[in-house]
């Protein structure tokens, strides 16, 4: 080895000090989990609870990483931006609505509602649903996200902070074409020669996933500002 090629070579102190590099998200964000009523005189607020909060890619995957699978859940899980309650009374979230999707194994096949949780955390919490490409620009609409177990299968959440028709259906389109047309992320098959094999929301079993919005505000509900995307 030249004496070039042993200067080029990173340091012990150099590579352990690039291990010890985070990569912050473009919003902090706190991991809740609302624990399982047992008494009937407890409020939901009296189940919520924060877990942790975080503020970068290394922390986000220690909270990720150490929390029990989504498909084993039975009760809720969420992720919200710091500083906004899980609430629909939360001031953040008083004026904005949610887009809501129901997903089950049993109907959509073994392994999908993980899957399906996978690409919607890691895609919210890294910002690419509200990501403007064209702007160059976040748009910060999304409040919060979260998944609760039903007993038909899985209902997802994903909370905007305003209601607004362009904004709303600006994050709804993408969640869904994200959703449909994206692979899912880490976990992938792979195939006979060694290439991830997507899997994706295709088929006629998927053709019945919808995904609607429905505002916080009931008086807003009443005039029916509902969105369908088929």
């Amino acid at each position: 080895m030249s004496a070039t090629e042993l200067t080029a070579t990173p340091s012990v102190d150099e590579q352990l000090k690039d291990l010890t590099v985070k990569h912050p998200l473009h919003n902090n964000w706190a991991f809740w989990y609302s624990m399982p009523q047992i008494k009937s005189s407890e409020s939901w607020e009296d189940l919520l609870i924060k877990v942790s909060e975080f503020k970068t890619i290394e922390e986000f995957w220690g909270i990720q990483s150490s929390i029990p699978a989504v498909d084993s859940l039975k009760s809720d899980y969420f992720f919200f931006k710091e500083g906004i309650k899980p609430q629909w009374e939360d001031e953040q979230n008083s004026k904005g609505g949610k887009w809501v999707i129901n997903i089950s194994d049993n109907e959509l096949g073994q392994g999908t509602v993980a899957k399906f949780w996978g690409r919607l955390m890691f895609s919210i919490i890294g910002g690419s649903l509200e990501y403007n490409e064209e702007s160059s620009e976040f748009e910060d609409q999304i409040n919060g996200f979260y998944i609760s177990y039903k007993k038909f299968g899985y209902k997802a959440q994903v909370w905007t902070k305003s209601c607004d028709k362009e904004a709303v259906m600006k994050v709804g389109e993408k969640l869904k074409s994200l959703l449909q047309n994206s692979e899912f992320g880490i976990e992938e098959e792979i195939n006979g020669k060694g290439e991830l094999k997507p899997t994706k929301f295709t088929g006629e079993a998927f053709n019945n996933v919808k995904f609607s919005f429905v505002p916080h505000d009931k008086t807003i509900e009443e005039k029916n500002f509902i969105i369908a995307l088929a």
